[in-house]
């Protein structure tokens, strides 16, 4: 009763086109999972597509991100469209900001610079950050060739280099730069600079998600758990006996469907006759959610005073 191949018929009555040569399936089939996908994730914060989401550090990997892309036409890793606190971290729940200017304040990203004299070359050129190690994306590399203009190369996040240059290779661990060559000469009276931000490994206290990566700090030293809650994206219905993930939902998504089908025909008077019907089935379709959170208390100063039975102590150490 609530298979892709349900919405295709319901569809089919909503927009009164029993035919294929009036719409196909292929077409109904869009229509719903633009609605599924798009739509309903902004309409919606439904219980059932939420999830904890975890994911393991790297040692002296600092940036993670969120896959925030849906598929509409094959089965992919899941998707994301809203994270939520708190987050965990090795057990210990951390502090999570979506805030730069918050979380840049706390643990500040200071360049350490070295200078060396060019050689009358473009390059290779090898260099040893003594500070280390030093963060990804942080590395800049920079001199003034033989016609004034000045050079600049950044490091890529996986070890080589872009920008002003031809070759180039760092390891963020010891410091080490080999093999760099600059796109001109560098002149033995300029000097080049390596600039780069050092850090002291540990266990991660801090979280900022911005941009849909996760920024951890401290930079993992091993391999941690983080978990935070997050809404996913649900999967995209490519199959007639494919069900929505929740399956209480077929009817909104067919009703869903027909109304993108009306808007596209420009039958506004079609619209406005479906909109009674959508609304009721968005009112019915939180409802599940709704009794699920109702016996929830609300945040207060006082809500996470301890209330109940059990050891206070328990994986306190």
């Amino acid at each position: 009763m609530t298979t892709l191949a349900n919405i295709r018929t319901k569809v089919r009555r909503l927009t009164a086109s029993p035919s294929a040569l009036q719409i196909n399936d292929s077409d109904i089939d869009s229509y719903v999972n633009t609605f599924y996908l798009n739509d309903l994730p902004s309409h919606l914060k439904l219980f059932s597509l939420k999830e904890t989401y975890t994911f393991y550090t790297e040692p002296n990997v600092d940036k993670y991100a969120l896959n925030t892309n849906p598929s509409f036409t094959a089965v992919t890793p899941k998707a994301y469209y809203s994270i939520e606190p708190p987050v965990y971290i090795a057990g210990y729940e951390s502090l999570y900001t979506q805030s730069r200017n918050e979380f840049f304040r706390l643990y500040p990203q200071v360049n350490n610079e070295q200078n060396s004299a060019g050689t009358g070359i473009a390059g290779p050129y090898t260099f040893s950050i003594t500070n280390t190690p030093v963060l990804r994306n942080q590395v800049m590399i920079s001199a003034v060739d033989g016609g004034g203009n000045t050079l600049v190369a950044t490091d890529n996040g996986t070890g080589g280099f872009t920008g002003d240059v031809i070759s180039g290779a760092i390891d963020y661990v010891t410091g080490a730069i080999t093999n760099f060559t600059f796109t001109a000469v560098i002149p033995v009276t300029q000097n080049i600079t390596v600039q780069s931000v050092p850090y002291v490994a540990n266990r991660p206290s801090a979280v900022l998600f911005f941009d849909n990566t996760f920024t951890l700090r401290a930079v993992p030293d091993k391999a941690y758990r983080v978990e935070v809650d997050a809404y996913i994206y649900p999967t995209a219905l490519l199959n007639s006996s494919d069900n929505p993930e929740a399956q209480f939902l077929w009817q909104l998504l067919a009703v869903g469907a027909s109304k993108k089908i009306f808007e596209d025909r420009g039958d506004m008077e079609s619209v406005n006759m479906i909109m009674p019907l959508f609304n009721e089935q968005m009112i019915l379709s939180q409802r599940k959610t709704i009794e699920q959170n109702r016996p929830v208390r609300t945040a207060t100063i006082y809500t996470s005073q301890y209330q109940g039975s059990g050891n206070l102590n328990y994986n306190n150490i």
